[in-house]
């Protein structure tokens, strides 16, 4: 007997709004069928899950529609399962509905569910670059528009959108070479430094930045700090940061690095350099220091026996776990983990100094963060020395003065860059 024929396409019903075409996948598997919502001149795309047929917005995450496709079950129960190209077809042709023709073509999913919902992104596929299985949230509102004017419009306002900041901003999202990935970093660049630059400046960042050897794209968390703190620097010292940033392979992870040092700080330069180098230096001598510090010595000393718990290893808080250092060897894990010199803390948890607390999330360790012996907090910073989201690190802090562990937590001092004691 021949299989009946998944991928049958009709209007959203309950839960998935009555402008929505579906593409349904077939009973049975995690996702029940596609959803293509019109917003303006794009679609939203969603996944339809059997609990309630409810949909999920996964648009910054085209590669999850592709595996929701390929992953389908349909033809386990009686129908076989749609091609990506039947569903690459229906999606453009969702696109082209509202307006979006810069949907490319060909069957490569995670190219066509991207530029069906962020019409910008499908220029660049059609220029070249390689199709982005996800895509910065931050980017979102600017990767909708279909024009690149309208694109610098929606980035840096209708005043800062002139031509030579429009055409940057068209080149800029390009590859550097054909199949090369879309460069999100650039905009990103010239996003920090927006509010304190003119825009002959923000051009010429990006220009700079796109022509630059820097990679990768900064997570939103960086990129607001960073907002925050270009506009204190300046005009003068957010262009010469920038510029040196943009001009590093590893730009972006050595700005995360200062934006803690800078946010963490105790007191910051009243006059910036505006040399990455020069400032990362100013600020990282703000941070606040320990201010018993030990005598060096000359011998190695035995190893002191660890300390006896805090108490709230297991504590939990939303979907956050507490969880504590029970020996030398889990410490030196934890610092492979978060890619930080935790390792080097050993002597100072085992003396006193410092009480070590990580916080796990879905049983990964994602932060940790530092207690003086009378219980002041003197960091808390996520992998690789980033800055820890403000909701995560409020909700643990009170779990902390809750079990009265925590006794002082300073404004700044908080996210101190991590550095051995």
């Amino acid at each position: 007997m021949a299989a009946r024929a998944s991928g049958s396409v009709r209007r959203g019903g309950a839960g998935q709004g009555p402008d929505s075409l579906v593409f349904d996948l077939g009973a049975g598997g995690g996702v029940t069928g596609l959803a293509a919502t019109p917003d303006g001149g794009r679609v939203r795309v969603g996944l339809i899950l059997p609990v309630r047929r409810r949909v999920v917005d996964v648009s910054i995450q085209p590669g999850a529609v592709e595996g929701a496709v390929t992953g389908s079950s349909g033809a386990t129960h009686g129908r076989c399962a749609p091609s990506t190209g039947e569903v690459a077809c229906w999606l453009r042709r969702s696109a082209e509905v509202v307006g979006n023709d810069h949907v490319p073509a060909g069957d490569d999913l995670v190219a066509v569910a991207g530029a069906a919902a962020f019409p910008l992104l499908g220029v660049a596929y059609r220029c070249g670059a390689a199709a982005e299985r996800e895509v910065p949230r931050w980017a979102c509102p600017v990767l909708t528009r279909s024009t690149a004017r309208d694109a610098a419009r929606a980035a840096f306002g209708v005043r800062a959108a002139t031509r030579p900041v429009v055409g940057a901003l068209a080149s800029a999202l390009l590859p550097g070479r054909e199949g090369g990935p879309v460069r999100f970093g650039p905009l990103a660049l010239a996003l920090m430094g927006c509010d304190v630059l003119e825009p002959d400046d923000v051009a010429r960042l990006l220009r700079q930045a796109s022509e630059g050897p820097i990679v990768g794209w900064p997570s939103p968390e960086s990129l607001a700090a960073a907002r925050t703190m270009f506009a204190a620097l300046g005009r003068r010292g957010a262009l010469g940061v920038l510029g040196d940033v943009a001009a590093r392979p590893d730009g972006f992870p050595h700005l995360a690095i200062v934006l803690v040092a800078y946010h963490g700080a105790l007191s910051v330069p009243t006059r910036p350099a505006n040399r990455l180098d020069e400032f990362a230096a100013q600020v990282v001598a703000g941070l606040p220091v320990d201010p018993h510090p030990e005598p060096p010595v000359s011998a190695p000393r035995a190893p002191s026996p660890w300390p006896p718990p805090l108490g709230v290893h297991g504590r939990t808080v939303a979907d956050l776990r507490l969880v504590e250092p029970r020996t030398e060897a889990e410490l030196a894990a934890w610092g492979r983990l978060l890619g930080n010199c935790l390792a080097t803390y050993a002597e100072a948890q085992a003396a006193g100094r410092s009480r070590l607390v990580g916080v796990e999330r879905q049983g990964r360790l994602r932060y940790c963060l530092e207690l003086t012996g009378d219980g002041t907090l003197r960091q808390f910073l996520g992998e690789r020395n980033r800055p820890v989201p403000a909701s995560d690190r409020r909700a643990v802090l009170d779990v902390l003065r809750a079990c009265g562990v925590l006794r002082r937590a300073p404004t700044r001092g908080d996210r101190a860059l991590l550095a051995p004691r």
